[in-house]
Formats: structure tokens, sequence, C-alpha cells
């Protein structure tokens, strides 16, 4: 009968499987470096998704200067500012820096006139120049983006989300 029935003593613990503390710490990084992707990823969406809200908004006056505040971070990335000079002199010094590469010879100006006309004016603008304002500061961004190194890219994207 004792063949039958073990004995067993207080040390006696059924093998419990363990993970080593090197593959938590592995577990956890790999979770932290998810949670900050996770964070990331949600912060750009929201961005551009509050981005695109605000330059479709109905107040066309509001669009086109929330359109102006974004293309004046673009023009950040040059680190080119507007300074308290006129507008028309803002424009001839950022054609003269990005013309020809980043957008036509007149086409900043071009912007420039409609943003004073649309957001700083009390004339109203239309669907189309809200439109033609918002076109140019894509592409704007789009050839930023396009004519930036790997890195700048990065930064670009998910540091500033200007793209």
């Amino acid at each position: 009968v004792s063949g039958i029935i073990k004995h067993t003593t207080k040390t006696d613990k059924p093998k419990e499987k363990t993970i080593s503390p090197l593959i938590k710490k592995v577990i956890i990084v790999i979770l932290l470096i998810l949670l900050f992707v996770l964070f990331v990823y949600l912060r750009r969406r929201f961005i551009i998704t509050y981005r695109k809200k605000k330059f479709r908004n109905n107040n066309t006056s509001k669009a086109i200067s929330d359109i102006y505040s974004y293309t004046l971070k673009l023009l950040l990335l040059f680190d080119i500012k507007r300074r308290n000079e006129a507008y028309n002199v803002f424009a001839e010094n950022v054609e003269s820096e990005l013309a020809g590469k980043y957008f036509n010879a007149g086409d900043f100006k071009r912007f420039m006139e409609l943003v004073l006309k649309g957001a700083f004016s009390d004339e109203t603008a239309d669907r189309q120049e809200v439109e033609t304002v918002e076109t140019f500061a894509k592409n704007l961004a789009e050839t930023i983006y396009n004519n930036s190194n790997p890195f700048r890219k990065i930064y670009i994207k998910l540091v500033v989300v200007l793209k």
C-alpha cells in the first residue's frame, strides 16, 4: 500500500514555469516601443484630421488664415520667417529663396495676394480661392518632402507632422 500512496512534504511543489528576468525586460521594452509607435501614429492621424477640418472651414477667411499659418510652418523648415516686413516684401524674399525649386516663380506672390484678400481684408474669399491657396500649400509640402533626405522626411512626417 505504501507504494501506491506517495508521501509528500511541504517542500515538494509542482514545477512552475517561470519567465527569466531577461525575457521580461525584453517584453517590457517591446511593449514600450509599441506604445510609443501607437502614440506617434495616433498623434499624426489626429493632427492631419484636425488640419483638414480647419482647411475645410465654412468660414473662408478662417480657412485661408489656417492654411497661411500652415504654410509659415513649412517655410520654417528653411528658417524663413516673416519679420516686421510688408507682406509683398516677404513674398519677394520667399520667391527669391525658393522659386524654381519648390514652386514656380510668381506662385508665392499669388498665394500671398489671395491670403491678404481672404484672411486680412474685408473682402470674402470664395471657395475656389480657398482651394487655390490650399493646393499651393499642399504642393509646397509635397515638394519639400520629396526633396528632403530620409532623416528630414522622418522629421517632417513624424515630429512636426507637416506632411
